[in-house]
C-alpha cells in the first residue's frame, strides 16, 4: 500500500499530519499510539495540535487543506532540562555565550550579491565562528567544513527545506560600503523565524507491516510562512504559529526595491547563459570555452569583458585572434577574426554551451541560433575581417532571451 492509497480508503488507516519549518532540522508530530518512524536526516518530535477551528478551511475528516491562513500550536519539549521552543523562538539572543554571529562583508561595489547556491560567505570577521558548523543566515539554515581569511568556506546554503530534499536557499544583496546598506549575518543561533515556510503533511501507518509507509509518500496538504505572530499560551504553555498561505507572496512587487540606476545594466548574476564555446576548424577541431564573469554591465564594458575572455583563451596565444566590437553608425555587433601565419583559413563557429544561449552575446546583439555564429576569413587585417551576415540588432534590456 501507499499513503496515496491508505488515503483513499478512508477505514481502518492511522493517519498523522506534522509539518516541516524551513531550516528547522526536526520534523514536528501529532502524538499518537504508534511510535513516530525512524527516518534517517531529521529529529522526530510529537508536540503537533493543528485545531480547525483556528485553521480556515481545513478538513481534517477528509485530511484536505484550502488556501487560507493556518494555525499551529506546539507543545513545550524539555531537551536537556531545557525548554526546546523557548530557546528556538527567543530572537536576538546575541548576548550569551555560545550565541556568536558574524556580519557578511561589504561587496565593494553596487550589485554585489550572495548567491543562492554560493560556495562561500566572505564576513567582516569570522573569528566568533567555528572552524565548521552549522548557523543560520536570513530565512535559511547553511553549514561550512572551512573557517579562514574571515570566509566561510565549503559552504551548503538552504538545508532542510520544508518541501523537497534538496537545498532551498535565497539570494542576498551585500552592502556597497561597510558603513552603507544592510548587512546580513551568520549567527549559531536563528535571529528570527519569521518569514520562514511552513509545509504540513499527512502520513499512513501500515498496520499490516507494523511501520510507517516511506518517507517521500507524505501527502503535502498546505503550505505557507510563519507570519508576524509566534506567541506561548499562557494557560497551556504551547507555542503558537500563526501562518499565512504562499500565496500572499504573489502580492509581493517584485522589483519594489530595485534601484532604478541600475535598469541600464545588461544582468548577468545568474549561473546560466554566461558561457560559449569558440570553434576552429581548419585541418582539425578546435574547441575552447569562454566564460563571462558574473556582474551586471554597460554594452561597453560587456564589450571589454568579452574581448578580455577572449584573449585570455587558448586561441589567442596560438595566434588566432576572435573578437566584437560595436559599429557605432549602424549600432550592431561585429564579430572579428584573424590568424598568424601559418594557421590557414579560418573557420569559426561560436555557439553555446549547456543547452543555454550565452546571454553575453545576446547582449551584445547576436541572436540566438542553433547552428551558432559562424565567421569564415583568412589571415586579413582587423578591419575587413567581419561577414555582415552575423550582424544584428543591439541589446534590449527587457529581452527574456537576455534577462
Amino acid at each position: 500500500m501507499t499513503v496515496a492509497a491508505d488515503l483513499a480508503t478512508a477505514a481502518g488507516i492511522h493517519r498523522r499530519l506534522y509539518i516541516k519549518i524551513d531550516g528547522l532540522p526536526d520534523t514536528l508530530w501529532q502524538p499518537g499510539n504508534y511510535a513516530l518512524p525512524g527516518w534517517a536526516g531529521r529529529t522526530h518530535r510529537a508536540c503537533l495540535s493543528v485545531r480547525s477551528e483556528f485553521s480556515s478551511d481545513l478538513d481534517l475528516g477528509g485530511m484536505q487543506a484550502g488556501m487560507s491562513a493556518m494555525e499551529f500550536e506546539l507543545s513545550d519539549i524539555q531537551v536537556a532540562g531545557v525548554s526546546y521552543f523557548g530557546q528556538l523562538f527567543a530572537p536576538a539572543r546575541w548576548s550569551a555565550a555560545g550565541n556568536d554571529h558574524a556580519r557578511v562583508a561589504a561587496g565593494g561595489a553596487p550589485e554585489t550579491y550572495l548567491d543562492a547556491d554560493s560556495a562561500t560567505i566572505p564576513l567582516v570577521d569570522s573569528t566568533t565562528l567555528g572552524a565548521t558548523g552549522t548557523g543560520y543566515i536570513g530565512q535559511e539554515t547553511v553549514s561550512w567544513t572551512g573557517n579562514a581569511a574571515n570566509t566561510l568556506t565549503g559552504v551548503t546554503k538552504g538545508l532542510y527545506p520544508c518541501v523537497g530534499s534538496g537545498q532551498y536557499g535565497y539570494t542576498y544583496k551585500r552592502p556597497e560600503l561597510a558603513t552603507k546598506g544592510a548587512s546580513m549575518h551568520v549567527g549559531e543561533v536563528p535571529y528570527s523565524w519569521l518569514g520562514r515556510r511552513v509545509a504540513l503533511y499527512v502520513h499512513t501507518y501500515d498496520k499490516s507491516s507494523a511501520d510507517w509507509q516511506p518517507e517521500a509518500q507524505g501527502a503535502l496538504l498546505w503550505c505557507g510562512r510563519i507570519s508576524d505572530e509566534i506567541r506561548q499560551d499562557g494557560a497551556t504553555g504551547a507555542w503558537v504559529l500563526s501562518c499565512v498561505s504562499i500565496l500572499d507572496d504573489l502580492d509581493v512587487e517584485i522589483a519594489a526595491d530595485m534601484p532604478e540606476g541600475r535598469l541600464n545594466k545588461i544582468n548577468l548574476q545568474g549561473e546560466h547563459g554566461r558561457k560559449f564555446r569558440v570553434a576552429y576548424t581548419s585541418g582539425g577541431y578546435w574547441v575552447e570555452n569562454i566564460v563571462i564573469n558574473k556582474g551586471a554591465y554597460t554594452p561597453a564594458e560587456l564589450f571589454k569583458e568579452v574581448n578580455a575572455q577572449m584573449q585570455a583563451s587558448a586561441f589567442w596565444a596560438a595566434g588566432l585572434w576572435v573578437w566584437v566590437e560595436l559599429n557605432e553608425k549602424t549600432g550592431k555587433s561585429r564579430l572579428g577574426a584573424r590568424t598568424s601565419a601559418g594557421l590557414g583559413d579560418v573557420n569559426v563557429l561560436i555557439h553555446s554551451t549547456d543547452k543555454h544561449f550565452c546571454h553575453a552575446m545576446c547582449a551584445l546583439g547576436f541572436e540566438e541560433d542553433g547552428s551558432g555564429v559562424i565567421l569564415n576569413s583568412s589571415a586579413q587585417s582587423s578591419g575587413a575581417a567581419y561577414k555582415d551576415g552575423t550582424c544584428f540588432e543591439t541589446y534590449h534590456p527587457l529581452s527574456q532571451d537576455c534577462n
